[in-house]
């Protein structure tokens, strides 16, 4: 059996629509959680292959293998990894910022926007609280996935047709990914496909990568069907949906891997890794 570590945000729904239909037989097991738990699950072998954080393959790419063509990635704006902020972004420094637990690899980015790009002292505390809880006592919160698309959409700062603002309700909002392009003019990889060292002597290992690759070439010809499909929308659109998707890169270029080993060398300079 090839145990496969699946996020459930909609960032990645494209992508596991067509897994979970092409890969039905008992071989295959999807076992579910957020980045940060998937990470640790095979980081522990408790699975043989999933998305897992940037972060987490470069602090320890050296025991995993690195599946080629694949990221979760954007050239620009994500529309879902947001810093919401009672300031201006260039006034936070020293002032207490909360993080989700969900993602290392977006909390690392805060880091380097703050102390590296903008040069301020980063106070940074990981969180579990809601938006509204956070802020009540902290000047600014980073969220991400579908948490961070609800609440800019909750807080009018996107429309149905995901277009995106920075200023609403006494709050500002920060895309990450569009400010580390806007400072390096390169991609930023938040999550790579990466399977266990043993995963690749299992029978069903090479099936799972040509539909991982079927996966993709899929999805990004039927983003309207998928759409549609979608199973917890709330205040997020099918429109707004298809324009998020649209934003999100699921390939793995050289021009990736430039932004890639970029942050790597911003971490090492923060001692993050």
């Amino acid at each position: 059996m090839l145990k496969i570590g699946q996020i459930d945000f909609a960032n990645l729904y494209p992508i596991f629509y067509g897994l979970n239909r092409q890969l039905k037989s008992p071989d295959y097991q999807f076992i579910k959680g957020p980045p940060s738990h998937i990470n640790h699950l095979l980081e522990n072998n408790e699975i043989d292959v999933g998305p897992c954080s940037s972060i987490e393959y470069l602090r320890s790419g050296n025991i995993y293998n690195l599946i080629p063509g694949h990221s979760i990635s954007a050239v620009g704006e994500i529309k879902s990894i947001s810093l919401f902020s009672a300031l201006p972004i260039n006034e936070l420094s020293c002032q207490s910022i909360l993080t989700t637990y969900k993602s290392e690899t977006s909390s690392a980015l805060l880091r380097v926007i703050l102390e590296r790009f903008l040069g301020l002292k980063a106070n940074i505390t990981i969180s579990k609280e809601t938006l509204k809880q956070g802020l009540k006592n902290n000047s600014a919160y980073l969220l991400i996935g579908d948490d961070a698309l609800n609440e800019a959409c909750i807080n009018g700062f996107m429309d149905n047709d995901g277009i995106l603002g920075n200023r609403a309700n006494d709050l500002y909002l920060y895309d990450l990914s569009l400010l580390w392009y806007q400072y390096t003019g390169l991609p930023f990889v938040f999550a790579l496909w990466l399977s266990s060292k043993d995963a690749a002597q299992k029978t069903q290992y090479n099936k799972f990568i040509a539909e991982l690759d079927n996966a993709k070439i899929n999805a990004l010809s039927e983003l309207n069907v998928i759409a549609q499909s979608y199973p917890s929308k709330g205040v997020i659109t099918e429109s707004l949906l298809l324009a998020y998707w649209n934003t999100i890169s699921y390939d793995l270029t050289d021009l990736h891997l430039k932004g890639l080993e970029l942050f790597r060398q911003y971490l090492i300079e923060l001692k993050i890794i």
